[in-house]
């Protein structure tokens, strides 16, 4: 009995290593062939060089694209975690009318399709002087972000306990005392969580981009879109593995602060909103 477990437990590691490998095997290839110095994308590369890399960094297009990211994903973050993190705390603390209904809207954008809410937003702002600006771009990811965060935040208050708030209400402090002092450090890796979601989720946007931005807000992942459909140029090799060290950096970063546990209550929360 005990070999046969040894056995399954070594199959089962060999066949985690060939999923891994199979996952990870488009970024090896990007990561290799980005430091390629041809002029054109090909694999195996021909050559090491930074060539792609300095022309990512001194290229003006590249640096507005990846600048314009920055901006429209740190509005997108000022939106989306008081939103998201003020709801949260609202349904888990009180009780009302609508309790019910407020957790089906603000769930609502992150199962609907991305690409349905872009042209939803284009139509309606399309006649206005929001249309094109960096502003309705973050407004239209926060839709987004706010829903995961708030189930983030749910995710983390089920393990929250009340009392603690109740207590420092009876030794005489102010609800908003109690907020600064209690609430908030007891929920500093998911709020800290939240923020760095919040960032990223936008940063790596692509579907609503396309709708809404122009060449002024162009973000990256669109002229990394633009570059692939149009030029086929190499440079896009670089900002893709831009775009993948921000995203596995931040999961990694997500998971130590509020652990694989807390994500999987997100997964089971987001299918019973479905």
């Amino acid at each position: 009995m005990g070999k046969m477990k040894f056995e399954g437990s070594k199959l089962l590691n060999v066949a985690c290593f060939f999923i891994c490998l199979f996952l990870l095997f488009p970024v090896i290839i990007i990561l290799i062939s980005s430091f390629d110095p041809a002029k054109y994308i090909r694999f195996p590369p021909s050559g090491f060089s930074m060539l792609w890399y300095q022309y990512f960094l001194s290229n003006a297009n590249w640096q507005k694209a990846f600048a314009n990211s920055l901006y429209i994903a740190t509005l997108t973050t000022l939106i989306s975690v008081p939103c998201g993190v003020l709801a949260a705390l609202a349904y888990r603390k009180y009780n009302f009318k609508f309790k019910n209904l407020l957790n089906t809207i603000v769930v609502l954008p992150y199962v609907t399709p991305s690409l349905l809410i872009g042209i939803t937003i284009l139509m309606t702002f399309s006649r206005t002087f929001l249309r094109g600006t960096y502003y309705l771009v973050a407004a239209a990811h926060s839709l987004w972000s706010t829903s995961f965060i708030y189930l983030l935040m749910q995710a983390a208050l089920s393990n929250y306990d009340l009392t603690f708030e109740e207590a420092a209400m009876d030794l005489g402090a102010s609800p908003l005392r109690t907020f600064i002092e209690v609430t908030l450090p007891s929920l500093k890796s998911a709020i800290i969580s939240s923020v760095i979601f919040g960032f990223i989720t936008s940063f790596g946007e692509v579907t609503m981009a396309i709708f809404l931005t122009t060449s002024e807000t162009i973000t990256l992942p669109v002229a990394l879109w633009k570059s692939l459909k149009f030029e086929l140029h190499p440079v896009a090799l670089v900002a893709s593995m831009i775009c993948i060290i921000f995203a596995v950096g931040t999961m990694a970063i997500i998971v130590k602060f509020v652990g694989i546990e807390t994500l999987s209550k997100i997964g089971a929360k987001t299918e019973m909103s479905k």
